[in-house]
């Protein structure tokens, strides 16, 4: 009976850390997706992250002091 209880605890444990939230429209990811050239004297930072693996492990993604985004699955961060 406790190892039945013990393995339930855990299952559910498992399953505890998983959410979903809500994505932007297919045009608004689209657009995000486009990489423009930066004007003279300027730089552009593109990250993607694919796959689902750490995707719990979200990091804050900064530059120069600023947060730009952060690095969940499957989310895409620009700057110029």
């Amino acid at each position: 009976m406790k190892f039945k209880l013990l393995l339930i605890f855990c299952v559910s444990m498992l399953f505890a850390g998983c959410a979903s939230v809500p994505t932007e429209s297919t045009e608004v990811t689209n657009k995000a997706k486009q990489f423009t050239t930066p004007s003279d004297g300027h730089a552009g930072l593109y990250i993607y992250r694919h796959g689902n693996l750490g995707g719990a492990l979200k990091k804050d993604l900064f530059v120069d002091g600023d947060c730009i985004g952060n690095t969940g699955e499957y989310r895409t961060a620009i700057s110029f």
